[in-house]
């Protein structure tokens, strides 16, 4: 994986289809129960519940009450962060979105714990910290990449110019007032 399927693995296009909702269990549960029937006996006795969390990530089981015939999925797509492709970089897509969203507001986990209980949501994944590292990685590998592309596109309009004598001299100003908190 490179840098650029990194990123895209993090920040999917949306379209109708691939956005996250949420939606009280106990009513969606209510509207399959009274409108889904049973794939094997053709009863409309299904219920819903879930089975397990991994952080806000839900293992949703739908059963029949009449022939116990179940099927199970997750709430959230899986996105592997890093360099290979293992169980152990395997990340379910709605975790890593929540641990982005709360890093680029600069908040961490208190704030997650706070913001999932306010929702009446579970808490946020365990491995937070594994999440942010590997988020990091991912956010760290584009911004490396993007100023390269910089530099190259300001190399290549300094060769357009006639008065510059070296195009790769580039002159950089930073103010540093994004060290520092309060000031904008």
């Amino acid at each position: 994986y490179g840098s650029q399927s990194k990123y895209s693995d993090l920040l999917k296009q949306c379209d109708e289809l691939n956005i996250n909702e949420i939606i009280n269990i106990s009513l969606l549960s209510k509207v399959i129960e009274n409108s889904v029937l049973c794939k094997e006996c053709s009863q409309m006795s299904m219920s819903l519940f879930i089975n397990r969390h991994v952080g806000i990530a839900a293992e949703i089981v739908l059963q029949c009450k009449n022939c116990q015939y179940s099927v199970s999925f997750w709430s959230s797509e899986t996105i592997y962060l890093g360099d290979t492709v293992t169980d152990k970089n395997k990340y379910f897509s709605v975790n890593a979105s929540l641990v982005y969203a709360l890093r680029s507001i600069g908040k961490g986990l208190n704030a997650g714990k706070m913001l999932c209980g306010v929702l009446n949501l579970p808490p946020p994944p365990t491995r937070f910290g594994k999440y942010n590292y590997e988020i990091g990685s991912c956010v760290e590998d584009v911004a490396q990449e993007s100023m390269k592309e910089a530099v190259e596109e300001a190399v290549e309009e300094n060769k357009l110019n006639p008065d510059v004598l070296n195009p790769r001299d580039i002159t950089v100003v930073l103010d540093g007032t994004w060290q520092k908190r309060g000031h904008a």
